[in-house]
């Protein structure tokens, strides 16, 4: 008989599972409590403008994704995106190209030659630092894990490469700063963007989910709410509410996607250290303002422009979506995506859309001057836990939690809380889950 598998939530982790244990012959099932697929992987089409609502880009490096992808005949969707980034700073944008940064990054005049003779020794870090650094399990680096990533600037970089270089890198990618975040994040960041080629997707990010479902036929139920999670006597008890009713389901296994903070309060059966590191792993707000426009702002080859905490200490970054992947405006038309650090997500997040909109454009207007002009209408995007940013310390604390886990227990905890967040991460620990569960149901 198949044995029969329920995965909690239908995020890229959670698509991810289902993909891998569809291949293998399960009869599974995914429970999502929202009306879409795709968690934060979600984009939007309004008047010809394709905005994305969560993640952005997929860079080359983001290999569980691409490898899934070429797998199931569906590399054509991806669309070679931008690779020219501009890092404002003295009135001045920037630009390198990701694609031979190694050459602007020796040639560029946003940090100084003497600087660049210090970014050695980071470099030197980096190559001892990044065959540690994985996506499935984060605590392989943990020995570095000792610092913030502040810390390390002042102990072996400068004030200019900390600003300019580390924490431009975290604002960018995570929406915090080098203050808070372990120096690992910014490794972590820093290997698997730089360098990168970077795509987009057909029709924007949110086809990634969409045609991986698809493709794999996957069962997914939408507007169902899972409850309860426990395990007892070789079977998985899973209790739900959607769009039937009240329903309880005795399965062979579960894999629970959901972030940490959600999914420790569906696990009763789970010991008291494994909910307490999940209930206490931390994550980010995050505010986004899409902005189509009528014109492409004159002037602006990059398709992101990274915005460092002196030039604006709340704004992190502009999308320039009309030079990040083809097709995401109508011809002629450009769009802007303006992104908001946590802290001040935070206190954005309760305000109405038009003070948002106006709030996001005063900021972008330190950068760009001239962009409200522009502007034909707005989507303001609101998220709470986003991404998780790893203090020091966490990372050893993910090795703990991992060693804890019973590698006989049928729930099988999948999301992106394993390592450095991101959707390649989240993508990874889906397959991960998976995989370990399979083992696990087979007697391995």
């Amino acid at each position: 008989m198949t044995q029969r598998i329920i995965i909690v939530g239908a995020g890229v982790s959670g698509i991810a599972a289902g993909v891998e244990l569809k291949q293998r012959g399960y009869d599974v099932t995914l429970l999502d409590k929202n009306d879409y697929i795709g968690g934060r992987v979600r984009s939007l089409t309004k008047n010809g403008f394709t905005m994305e609502k969560g993640a952005s880009i997929l860079p080359s490096k983001y290999v569980h994704i691409v490898n899934r992808l070429q797998a199931m005949n569906l590399s054509h969707l991806l669309q070679p995106g931008g690779s020219v980034v501009g890092f404002a700073r003295d009135g001045k944008i920037h630009c390198m190209d990701s694609a031979r940064m190694m050459i602007d990054g020796i040639t560029t005049q946003l940090i100084s030659w003497p600087s660049k003779m210090v970014m050695i020794k980071m470099m030197l870090d980096n190559m001892r630092i990044t065959p540690k650094l994985s996506f499935e399990d984060g605590s392989l680096c943990a020995e570095y894990d000792t610092e913030t990533a502040a810390a390390y600037c002042d102990r072996r970089l400068n004030a200019e490469l900390k600003e300019y270089i580390v924490d431009a890198t975290l604002r960018g990618m995570l929406g915090t700063q080098a203050e808070i975040n372990s120096v690992i994040d910014f490794f972590f960041s820093y290997n698997n963007v730089i360098g990168s080629k970077l795509y987009g997707m057909v029709g924007g990010m949110g086809t990634l989910p969409n045609a991986l479902a698809e493709a794999a036929k996957l069962d997914i139920r939408l507007n169902t709410q899972v409850n309860e999670i426990v395990e007892r006597n070789g079977r998985v008890s899973v209790s739900y509410t959607g769009p039937e009713g009240e329903r309880n389901e005795e399965v062979d296994g579960v894999v629970m996607t959901l972030q940490s903070k959600q999914a420790y309060k569906l696990l009763p059966s789970f010991p008291k250290h494994s909910l307490d590191f999940m209930r206490d792993v931390p994550y980010t707000t995050a505010i986004s303002v899409n902005l189509p426009l009528s014109s492409p702002p004159p002037n602006q080859k990059s398709f992101v422009i990274q915005i460092p905490k002196s030039v604006h200490p709340d704004l992190f970054a502009i999308v320039l979506d009309h030079n990040k992947a083809p097709g995401r405006t109508p011809p002629g038309k450009g769009m802007a995506s303006l992104y908001a650090m946590s802290a001040w997500s935070e206190k954005l997040i309760t305000m109405d859309d038009d003070t948002v909109v106006k709030l996001n454009l005063e900021a972008a207007e330190t950068v760009m001057p001239g962009l409200s002009n522009l502007v034909e209408f707005s989507n303001v995007n609101r998220w709470h836990d986003v991404i998780v940013y790893s203090r020091p310390g966490l990372y050893k604390e993910t090795g703990k939690f991992i060693a804890g886990l019973d590698p006989k227990s049928r729930i099988k905890l999948g999301g992106d809380y394993f390592s450095c967040s991101n959707m390649n991460t989240a993508f990874a620990g889906g397959e991960r889950a998976a995989k370990e569960l399979a083992k696990t149901l087979s007697g391995g």
